[in-house]
Protein backbone atom coordinates (compact mmCIF):
# COMPACT_ATOMS: atom_id res chain seq x y z
CA UNK A 1 0.00 0.00 0.00
CA UNK A 2 1.71 3.27 -0.94
CA UNK A 3 0.98 6.81 0.25
CA UNK A 4 0.37 8.78 -3.50
CA UNK A 5 -2.80 10.21 -3.20
CA UNK A 6 -3.58 9.24 -7.14
CA UNK A 7 -2.94 5.69 -7.40
CA UNK A 8 -5.75 4.25 -9.08
CA UNK A 9 -7.95 2.06 -7.20
CA UNK A 10 -6.98 -1.74 -8.25
CA UNK A 11 -9.49 -2.70 -10.60
CA UNK A 12 -8.87 -6.05 -10.04
CA UNK A 13 -11.13 -5.77 -7.51
CA UNK A 14 -14.00 -6.54 -8.56
CA UNK A 15 -16.09 -4.25 -6.33
CA UNK A 16 -13.91 -1.51 -6.52
CA UNK A 17 -13.88 -1.65 -10.54
CA UNK A 18 -17.49 -1.98 -10.16
CA UNK A 19 -17.42 1.39 -8.70
CA UNK A 20 -14.85 3.15 -10.48
CA UNK A 21 -16.55 2.51 -13.46
CA UNK A 22 -19.70 4.44 -12.94
CA UNK A 23 -16.99 7.45 -12.16
CA UNK A 24 -18.14 8.17 -8.69
CA UNK A 25 -15.62 9.49 -6.32
CA UNK A 26 -13.41 6.78 -4.01
CA UNK A 27 -11.20 7.92 -1.29
CA UNK A 28 -10.44 4.25 0.12
CA UNK A 29 -8.70 1.31 -0.97
CA UNK A 30 -8.89 -2.22 0.43
CA UNK A 31 -6.39 -4.24 1.80
CA UNK A 32 -6.52 -8.17 2.77
CA UNK A 33 -5.49 -8.66 6.53
CA UNK A 34 -5.40 -11.46 8.51
CA UNK A 35 -9.23 -10.94 9.39
CA UNK A 36 -10.17 -10.44 5.70
CA UNK A 37 -10.33 -7.60 3.45
CA UNK A 38 -11.24 -4.24 4.74
CA UNK A 39 -10.93 -0.71 4.00
CA UNK A 40 -8.68 1.73 4.75
CA UNK A 41 -8.44 5.54 3.61
CA UNK A 42 -6.15 6.18 0.59
CA UNK A 43 -5.70 10.29 1.58
CA UNK A 44 -5.77 12.44 4.45
CA UNK A 45 -9.53 13.01 5.46
CA UNK A 46 -11.08 15.77 7.54
CA UNK A 47 -14.13 14.95 9.45
CA UNK A 48 -17.28 13.82 7.32
CA UNK A 49 -15.46 13.67 4.09
CA UNK A 50 -16.92 11.83 1.03
CA UNK A 51 -15.37 8.51 0.97
CA UNK A 52 -17.78 6.98 -2.01
CA UNK A 53 -21.07 7.03 -3.36
CA UNK A 54 -23.94 4.59 -4.97
CA UNK A 55 -26.54 4.90 -6.65
CA UNK A 56 -29.80 3.54 -5.20
CA UNK A 57 -30.33 0.86 -8.10
CA UNK A 58 -27.32 -0.41 -7.22
CA UNK A 59 -28.25 -1.55 -3.33
CA UNK A 60 -29.39 -5.53 -3.15
CA UNK A 61 -33.15 -4.50 -1.66
CA UNK A 62 -36.58 -6.30 -1.18
CA UNK A 63 -37.72 -3.85 -3.76
CA UNK A 64 -35.37 -5.71 -6.16
CA UNK A 65 -36.11 -9.23 -5.34
CA UNK A 66 -39.55 -9.00 -5.23
CA UNK A 67 -39.56 -7.59 -8.96
CA UNK A 68 -37.08 -10.78 -10.38
CA UNK A 69 -39.63 -13.31 -12.83
CA UNK A 70 -38.23 -16.11 -9.74
CA UNK A 71 -39.93 -13.98 -7.10
CA UNK A 72 -42.80 -13.53 -8.99
CA UNK A 73 -43.27 -16.92 -10.18
CA UNK A 74 -42.75 -18.22 -6.27
CA UNK A 75 -45.57 -15.38 -5.48
CA UNK A 76 -47.82 -16.48 -8.38
CA UNK A 77 -47.56 -20.34 -6.69
CA UNK A 78 -48.01 -19.93 -2.84
CA UNK A 79 -50.79 -17.76 -3.62
CA UNK A 80 -52.63 -20.61 -5.91
CA UNK A 81 -51.61 -22.76 -2.60
CA UNK A 82 -54.46 -21.45 -0.38
CA UNK A 83 -51.94 -20.22 2.18
CA UNK A 84 -50.72 -23.94 2.85
CA UNK A 85 -46.76 -22.58 1.79
CA UNK A 86 -45.27 -19.47 2.63
CA UNK A 87 -41.88 -18.15 2.23
CA UNK A 88 -40.30 -15.20 3.98
CA UNK A 89 -38.69 -12.31 2.89
CA UNK A 90 -34.89 -13.61 3.85
CA UNK A 91 -35.66 -16.86 2.23
CA UNK A 92 -36.70 -15.04 -1.01
CA UNK A 93 -33.88 -13.31 -0.70
CA UNK A 94 -31.14 -16.04 -0.84
CA UNK A 95 -32.80 -17.84 -3.51
CA UNK A 96 -32.42 -14.62 -6.25
CA UNK A 97 -28.60 -14.03 -4.56
CA UNK A 98 -28.47 -17.41 -6.22
CA UNK A 99 -30.01 -17.24 -9.16
CA UNK A 100 -28.10 -14.15 -9.82
CA UNK A 101 -24.47 -15.55 -8.86
CA UNK A 102 -25.12 -18.53 -11.07
CA UNK A 103 -26.38 -16.35 -14.19
CA UNK A 104 -25.25 -18.28 -17.56
CA UNK A 105 -26.14 -15.43 -20.00
CA UNK A 106 -23.04 -13.42 -20.40
CA UNK A 107 -24.63 -10.69 -21.70
CA UNK A 108 -26.69 -10.41 -18.88
CA UNK A 109 -23.97 -10.85 -16.38
CA UNK A 110 -22.36 -7.61 -17.57
CA UNK A 111 -25.32 -5.32 -17.10
CA UNK A 112 -26.29 -7.22 -13.64
CA UNK A 113 -24.62 -5.04 -10.62
CA UNK A 114 -25.52 -8.06 -8.95
CA UNK A 115 -23.90 -10.78 -10.46
CA UNK A 116 -20.22 -8.00 -10.11
CA UNK A 117 -21.20 -7.85 -6.59
CA UNK A 118 -21.36 -11.51 -5.82
CA UNK A 119 -19.32 -12.54 -8.08
CA UNK A 120 -16.90 -11.15 -5.48
CA UNK A 121 -17.96 -12.74 -2.27
CA UNK A 122 -15.91 -15.62 -0.31
CA UNK A 123 -16.48 -18.69 -1.32
CA UNK A 124 -17.56 -19.67 2.53
CA UNK A 125 -19.17 -16.94 4.34
CA UNK A 126 -17.73 -16.32 7.77
CA UNK A 127 -20.50 -16.74 9.86
CA UNK A 128 -20.29 -19.86 12.25
CA UNK A 129 -23.06 -21.81 10.21
CA UNK A 130 -20.19 -22.18 7.35
CA UNK A 131 -17.53 -23.47 10.20
CA UNK A 132 -15.97 -27.13 10.12
CA UNK A 133 -17.53 -29.57 12.15
CA UNK A 134 -14.83 -29.65 15.20
CA UNK A 135 -15.76 -25.74 15.76
CA UNK A 136 -19.58 -26.07 15.75
CA UNK A 137 -18.91 -29.03 18.17
CA UNK A 138 -17.41 -26.21 20.66
CA UNK A 139 -20.92 -24.63 20.54
CA UNK A 140 -23.04 -27.96 21.98
CA UNK A 141 -25.06 -26.60 24.91
CA UNK A 142 -25.38 -22.59 23.64
CA UNK A 143 -28.00 -21.32 22.01
CA UNK A 144 -26.02 -20.41 18.69
CA UNK A 145 -25.72 -24.46 18.65
CA UNK A 146 -28.99 -24.84 18.36
CA UNK A 147 -29.81 -23.43 14.92
CA UNK A 148 -27.28 -25.98 13.33
CA UNK A 149 -27.91 -29.53 12.25
CA UNK A 150 -26.84 -31.67 15.31
CA UNK A 151 -27.28 -34.93 13.58
CA UNK A 152 -23.87 -34.97 13.67
CA UNK A 153 -22.85 -35.05 9.73
CA UNK A 154 -22.76 -31.25 8.92
CA UNK A 155 -19.58 -29.93 7.67
CA UNK A 156 -18.70 -26.55 6.22
CA UNK A 157 -19.33 -27.26 2.34
CA UNK A 158 -22.70 -28.58 2.14
CA UNK A 159 -24.03 -26.74 4.86
CA UNK A 160 -25.34 -27.67 7.68
CA UNK A 161 -28.10 -24.98 8.94
CA UNK A 162 -31.94 -26.26 9.91
CA UNK A 163 -33.01 -22.98 8.25
CA UNK A 164 -31.28 -24.11 4.88
CA UNK A 165 -33.02 -27.50 4.31
CA UNK A 166 -36.35 -26.36 5.55
CA UNK A 167 -35.86 -24.16 2.76
CA UNK A 168 -35.07 -26.84 0.48
CA UNK A 169 -38.59 -28.80 1.95
CA UNK A 170 -40.67 -25.85 0.90
CA UNK A 171 -38.94 -25.71 -2.97
CA UNK A 172 -40.02 -29.26 -2.72
CA UNK A 173 -43.75 -27.87 -2.18
CA UNK A 174 -43.46 -25.36 -4.63
CA UNK A 175 -41.97 -27.90 -7.32
CA UNK A 176 -45.14 -30.14 -6.99
CA UNK A 177 -47.24 -27.62 -7.11
CA UNK A 178 -46.21 -26.19 -9.95
CA UNK A 179 -46.07 -29.96 -11.41
CA UNK A 180 -49.97 -30.62 -10.43
CA UNK A 181 -50.57 -27.17 -12.07
CA UNK A 182 -48.87 -28.16 -15.76
CA UNK A 183 -50.82 -31.69 -15.09
CA UNK A 184 -54.24 -29.79 -14.82
CA UNK A 185 -53.66 -27.56 -18.12
CA UNK A 186 -52.69 -30.41 -19.85
CA UNK A 187 -55.79 -32.50 -19.07
CA UNK A 188 -57.93 -29.43 -19.70
CA UNK A 189 -56.37 -28.75 -23.08
CA UNK A 190 -56.86 -32.37 -24.16
CA UNK A 191 -60.70 -32.04 -23.19
CA UNK A 192 -60.73 -28.75 -24.57
CA UNK A 193 -63.05 -27.95 -21.74
CA UNK A 194 -61.11 -24.93 -21.05
CA UNK A 195 -63.46 -22.09 -20.42
CA UNK A 196 -63.24 -18.71 -22.48
CA UNK A 197 -61.82 -15.80 -20.20
CA UNK A 198 -59.18 -13.35 -20.31
CA UNK A 199 -55.53 -15.10 -20.54
CA UNK A 200 -53.51 -14.85 -17.63
CA UNK A 201 -50.00 -13.93 -18.00
CA UNK A 202 -47.60 -16.58 -18.11
CA UNK A 203 -44.69 -17.08 -15.85
CA UNK A 204 -41.29 -16.68 -16.90
CA UNK A 205 -40.46 -19.26 -18.31
CA UNK A 206 -36.79 -19.67 -17.06
CA UNK A 207 -38.08 -18.70 -13.84
CA UNK A 208 -40.37 -22.27 -13.83
CA UNK A 209 -37.49 -24.02 -15.53
CA UNK A 210 -35.16 -23.29 -12.61
CA UNK A 211 -38.11 -23.90 -10.16
CA UNK A 212 -38.84 -27.33 -11.90
CA UNK A 213 -35.42 -28.87 -12.04
CA UNK A 214 -35.19 -31.96 -9.60
CA UNK A 215 -32.93 -31.76 -6.72
CA UNK A 216 -30.21 -33.10 -7.87
CA UNK A 217 -29.72 -30.98 -10.64
CA UNK A 218 -31.02 -27.83 -9.54
CA UNK A 219 -29.23 -25.05 -8.28
CA UNK A 220 -30.97 -24.73 -5.32
CA UNK A 221 -28.60 -26.83 -3.09
CA UNK A 222 -27.53 -26.68 0.87
CA UNK A 223 -24.50 -25.46 -0.54
CA UNK A 224 -25.75 -22.82 -2.61
CA UNK A 225 -28.18 -21.92 -0.18
CA UNK A 226 -25.87 -21.93 2.30
CA UNK A 227 -23.31 -19.64 0.82
CA UNK A 228 -26.48 -17.17 0.34
CA UNK A 229 -27.71 -17.48 3.49
CA UNK A 230 -24.34 -16.84 5.52
CA UNK A 231 -23.50 -14.06 3.35
CA UNK A 232 -26.91 -12.20 3.52
CA UNK A 233 -26.76 -12.49 7.00
CA UNK A 234 -23.44 -11.33 7.40
CA UNK A 235 -23.39 -8.50 4.81
CA UNK A 236 -27.27 -6.80 5.50
CA UNK A 237 -27.48 -3.52 6.77
CA UNK A 238 -30.83 -1.62 7.59
CA UNK A 239 -32.30 0.12 4.83
CA UNK A 240 -30.85 3.56 4.14
CA UNK A 241 -33.94 4.68 2.19
CA UNK A 242 -36.63 6.58 3.68
CA UNK A 243 -39.82 5.10 4.42
CA UNK A 244 -38.01 1.34 3.73
CA UNK A 245 -39.61 0.40 7.10
CA UNK A 246 -43.10 1.35 5.75
CA UNK A 247 -42.75 -1.43 2.04
CA UNK A 248 -45.91 -3.64 1.91
CA UNK A 249 -44.77 -6.95 0.26
CA UNK A 250 -47.42 -9.40 -1.22
CA UNK A 251 -49.62 -11.15 1.60
CA UNK A 252 -47.87 -14.50 0.63
CA UNK A 253 -44.83 -14.01 1.36
CA UNK A 254 -44.77 -13.99 5.29
CA UNK A 255 -42.90 -11.04 7.19
CA UNK A 256 -43.24 -12.36 10.68
CA UNK A 257 -42.62 -15.82 12.50
CA UNK A 258 -46.21 -15.52 14.09
CA UNK A 259 -48.02 -14.42 10.37
CA UNK A 260 -48.92 -18.07 9.92
CA UNK A 261 -48.72 -21.38 11.14
CA UNK A 262 -46.82 -22.47 8.28
CA UNK A 263 -44.62 -20.06 8.10
CA UNK A 264 -43.37 -20.92 11.93
CA UNK A 265 -42.31 -24.68 10.52
CA UNK A 266 -40.02 -23.66 8.29
CA UNK A 267 -38.94 -19.92 9.66
CA UNK A 268 -36.05 -20.35 12.43
CA UNK A 269 -34.35 -16.28 11.96
CA UNK A 270 -35.61 -13.23 13.19
CA UNK A 271 -36.45 -11.04 9.96
CA UNK A 272 -34.07 -8.44 11.49
CA UNK A 273 -30.95 -8.55 13.63
CA UNK A 274 -31.55 -6.45 17.16
CA UNK A 275 -31.13 -2.75 16.63
CA UNK A 276 -32.61 -2.49 13.25
CA UNK A 277 -36.27 -1.80 14.44
CA UNK A 278 -39.02 -1.90 11.65
CA UNK A 279 -36.42 -1.11 8.96
CA UNK A 280 -35.62 -4.10 5.84
CA UNK A 281 -32.23 -5.49 4.90
CA UNK A 282 -30.33 -4.78 2.25
CA UNK A 283 -26.89 -5.44 0.84
CA UNK A 284 -24.53 -2.40 0.53
CA UNK A 285 -21.44 -3.13 -2.24
CA UNK A 286 -18.07 -1.98 -0.80
CA UNK A 287 -19.55 -0.52 2.68
CA UNK A 288 -19.99 -4.64 3.89
CA UNK A 289 -16.03 -4.50 4.03
CA UNK A 290 -15.77 -2.51 6.52
CA UNK A 291 -15.18 -3.86 10.01
CA UNK A 292 -17.56 -4.10 13.35
CA UNK A 293 -16.77 -1.14 15.64
CA UNK A 294 -19.59 -0.93 18.57
CA UNK A 295 -18.51 2.78 18.69
CA UNK A 296 -20.69 5.31 16.62
CA UNK A 297 -18.26 7.72 17.14
CA UNK A 298 -15.70 6.25 15.49
CA UNK A 299 -18.00 4.64 12.18
CA UNK A 300 -18.83 6.03 9.23
CA UNK A 301 -21.84 7.50 8.47
CA UNK A 302 -24.26 6.09 5.94
CA UNK A 303 -27.11 8.57 4.00
CA UNK A 304 -29.23 8.80 1.19
CA UNK A 305 -28.43 12.21 -0.85
CA UNK A 306 -31.25 14.06 -2.01
CA UNK A 307 -30.58 12.76 -5.78
CA UNK A 308 -30.83 9.19 -4.87
CA UNK A 309 -27.27 8.17 -4.32
CA UNK A 310 -25.85 6.56 -0.77
CA UNK A 311 -22.89 8.58 0.60
CA UNK A 312 -20.66 7.17 3.18
CA UNK A 313 -18.72 9.44 4.92
CA UNK A 314 -15.60 9.24 7.46
CA UNK A 315 -16.83 9.96 11.22
CA UNK A 316 -17.83 12.88 11.77
CA UNK A 317 -15.79 13.67 14.50
CA UNK A 318 -12.68 12.16 13.66
CA UNK A 319 -10.17 12.89 10.70
CA UNK A 320 -8.16 10.32 9.26
CA UNK A 321 -4.71 9.32 8.12
CA UNK A 322 -3.43 7.84 5.04
CA UNK A 323 -3.80 4.02 5.98
CA UNK A 324 -6.05 4.21 8.51
CA UNK A 325 -9.07 1.91 9.13
CA UNK A 326 -12.47 2.50 8.06
CA UNK A 327 -15.21 0.69 10.30
CA UNK A 328 -18.68 1.01 10.31
CA UNK A 329 -21.54 0.43 13.05
CA UNK A 330 -23.47 -3.04 13.06
CA UNK A 331 -25.43 -1.91 15.69
CA UNK A 332 -24.38 -0.46 19.40
CA UNK A 333 -25.64 -2.52 21.34
CA UNK A 334 -25.35 -6.47 19.64
CA UNK A 335 -24.47 -9.48 21.93
CA UNK A 336 -21.61 -11.81 21.14
CA UNK A 337 -24.54 -14.42 20.72
CA UNK A 338 -26.51 -12.20 17.34
CA UNK A 339 -21.97 -11.24 16.17
CA UNK A 340 -21.47 -14.84 16.41
CA UNK A 341 -24.37 -16.11 14.55
CA UNK A 342 -24.19 -13.35 11.95
CA UNK A 343 -20.80 -12.41 11.26
CA UNK A 344 -18.64 -14.90 12.96
CA UNK A 345 -16.61 -12.69 15.75
CA UNK A 346 -17.23 -11.74 19.32
CA UNK A 347 -15.96 -9.00 21.57
CA UNK A 348 -13.95 -9.20 24.27
CA UNK A 349 -15.93 -8.43 27.65
CA UNK A 350 -19.14 -7.58 25.73
CA UNK A 351 -21.08 -5.21 28.20
CA UNK A 352 -23.94 -5.87 25.93
CA UNK A 353 -24.20 -9.83 25.96
CA UNK A 354 -27.29 -11.75 26.54
CA UNK A 355 -28.80 -14.75 27.04
CA UNK A 356 -31.65 -14.99 24.82
CA UNK A 357 -34.63 -17.24 26.18
CA UNK A 358 -38.31 -18.67 25.60
CA UNK A 359 -41.01 -19.52 28.27
CA UNK A 360 -42.89 -22.86 27.11
CA UNK A 361 -46.20 -23.66 28.75
CA UNK A 362 -48.94 -26.43 28.22
CA UNK A 363 -52.62 -25.36 27.07
CA UNK A 364 -55.96 -26.68 27.74
CA UNK A 365 -56.31 -28.08 24.67
CA UNK A 366 -52.55 -30.17 25.82
CA UNK A 367 -50.88 -27.94 23.00
CA UNK A 368 -47.34 -26.84 23.66
CA UNK A 369 -46.98 -22.91 22.99
CA UNK A 370 -43.59 -20.90 22.99
CA UNK A 371 -43.43 -17.59 24.11
CA UNK A 372 -41.37 -14.72 22.06
CA UNK A 373 -37.99 -14.94 22.25
CA UNK A 374 -36.76 -12.82 25.58
CA UNK A 375 -33.34 -11.90 26.37
CA UNK A 376 -31.47 -11.28 29.66
CA UNK A 377 -28.36 -8.90 29.99
CA UNK A 378 -25.99 -8.71 32.69
CA UNK A 379 -27.51 -7.73 36.36
CA UNK A 380 -28.53 -11.22 37.67
CA UNK A 381 -32.53 -11.60 38.08
CA UNK A 382 -32.93 -7.46 37.44
CA UNK A 383 -32.31 -8.20 34.05
CA UNK A 384 -34.97 -10.33 33.73
CA UNK A 385 -37.49 -8.01 31.44
CA UNK A 386 -40.80 -7.36 32.85
CA UNK A 387 -42.51 -9.27 29.86
CA UNK A 388 -40.68 -12.79 30.77
CA UNK A 389 -41.98 -12.20 34.28
CA UNK A 390 -45.74 -11.70 33.17
CA UNK A 391 -45.01 -15.44 30.26
CA UNK A 392 -43.48 -17.44 33.48
CA UNK A 393 -47.05 -15.92 36.04
CA UNK A 394 -49.52 -16.76 32.97
CA UNK A 395 -50.46 -12.80 32.23
CA UNK A 396 -52.28 -12.69 29.18
CA UNK A 397 -53.54 -8.87 29.42
CA UNK A 398 -50.81 -7.09 27.82
CA UNK A 399 -52.19 -3.80 27.84
CA UNK A 400 -52.29 -3.49 31.81
CA UNK A 401 -48.55 -2.29 32.50
CA UNK A 402 -49.18 -1.68 36.16
CA UNK A 403 -50.65 -5.25 36.44
CA UNK A 404 -48.88 -6.52 39.58
CA UNK A 405 -47.44 -10.17 38.47
CA UNK A 406 -47.01 -13.02 41.40
CA UNK A 407 -44.56 -15.32 40.85
CA UNK A 408 -44.92 -18.83 42.97
CA UNK A 409 -42.29 -20.91 44.33
CA UNK A 410 -42.99 -23.51 41.77
CA UNK A 411 -42.35 -21.23 38.65
CA UNK A 412 -39.39 -19.69 40.50
CA UNK A 413 -37.71 -23.41 41.19
CA UNK A 414 -38.26 -24.46 37.32
CA UNK A 415 -37.17 -21.26 36.58
CA UNK A 416 -34.10 -21.22 38.45
CA UNK A 417 -33.63 -25.36 37.59
CA UNK A 418 -33.79 -24.05 33.42
CA UNK A 419 -30.93 -21.44 34.07
CA UNK A 420 -28.82 -24.30 35.92
CA UNK A 421 -29.32 -26.68 33.23
CA UNK A 422 -28.16 -24.27 30.57
CA UNK A 423 -25.62 -23.10 32.31
CA UNK A 424 -23.97 -27.05 33.01
CA UNK A 425 -24.25 -28.07 29.49
CA UNK A 426 -22.33 -24.42 28.56
CA UNK A 427 -19.51 -25.76 31.06
CA UNK A 428 -19.35 -29.18 29.81
CA UNK A 429 -16.45 -29.37 27.61
CA UNK A 430 -16.29 -30.83 23.97
CA UNK A 431 -12.71 -32.80 23.22
CA UNK A 432 -11.47 -30.63 20.78
CA UNK A 433 -10.46 -32.64 17.26
CA UNK A 434 -8.85 -30.29 14.79
CA UNK A 435 -8.17 -31.37 11.46
CA UNK A 436 -5.05 -32.16 10.72
CA UNK A 437 -5.10 -31.66 6.97
CA UNK A 438 -5.85 -28.16 6.95
CA UNK A 439 -3.82 -25.68 5.56
CA UNK A 440 -1.90 -23.22 7.60
CA UNK A 441 -3.87 -20.40 6.80
CA UNK A 442 -7.54 -21.91 7.92
CA UNK A 443 -5.74 -23.34 10.94
CA UNK A 444 -4.54 -19.80 12.60
CA UNK A 445 -8.31 -18.54 11.44
CA UNK A 446 -9.76 -21.17 12.99
CA UNK A 447 -7.81 -20.68 16.03
CA UNK A 448 -8.78 -17.03 16.02
CA UNK A 449 -12.74 -18.52 15.97
CA UNK A 450 -12.31 -20.68 18.91
CA UNK A 451 -11.17 -18.15 20.75
CA UNK A 452 -14.70 -16.34 19.73
CA UNK A 453 -16.02 -19.22 20.91
CA UNK A 454 -14.31 -18.76 24.56
CA UNK A 455 -14.99 -15.09 24.77
CA UNK A 456 -18.69 -16.35 23.68
CA UNK A 457 -19.53 -19.12 26.01
CA UNK A 458 -17.51 -17.14 29.07
CA UNK A 459 -20.21 -14.41 29.00
CA UNK A 460 -23.45 -16.63 28.72
CA UNK A 461 -21.85 -18.16 32.18
CA UNK A 462 -21.40 -15.10 33.97
CA UNK A 463 -25.03 -14.20 32.99
CA UNK A 464 -26.29 -17.62 33.94
CA UNK A 465 -24.29 -17.56 36.70
CA UNK A 466 -25.23 -14.22 38.18
CA UNK A 467 -29.28 -15.67 37.60
CA UNK A 468 -29.10 -18.69 39.35
CA UNK A 469 -27.17 -16.96 42.29
CA UNK A 470 -30.04 -14.20 42.39
CA UNK A 471 -32.58 -17.05 41.94
CA UNK A 472 -31.75 -19.16 44.62
CA UNK A 473 -31.48 -16.20 47.54
CA UNK A 474 -34.98 -15.60 46.36
CA UNK A 475 -35.82 -19.01 47.04
CA UNK A 476 -34.09 -18.77 50.38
Amino acid sequence: MGDDDNAPAPSHHPCLHFLCSKEHPIAVRYIDTSRGTTLVAKKRLDPGSLLFSLPSECLLTYDAVCATPLSKAIREVISSSNGDIQISQEELFWLNMVVWLLEDDAEEKNKNYFYTYLKALSAIPPNCSSWPQYLQDQLIGSNVYSILDASGDNNHVEGNVVAVANLILLLNCIRNVLKQKEQQEQKQEEADNRKKKEPEEPLDAIAVQILLEEPSTSIFNARSISWARGHFLSRRFPDPRKNSDEQILPDCVATSANQATSANQHQHLHNHLPGYGKKNSTLIPLLDLMNHTPQKKNACTVEMSQDGFLEVRSPEELPLKIGDELFCCYGEKLSNEVLLQGYGFCLPNNQSDTVSVKITTDGDDQETTSSPTFYIGRGGASAIPSEMWKAIAGVIDEEDEDQNVEIGSGDLERLLQYMSTKLEHLNTSVQLKEDDSEPAGSRDMNRERLAFIDMYKNGQCEILEALVKDLTLMLN
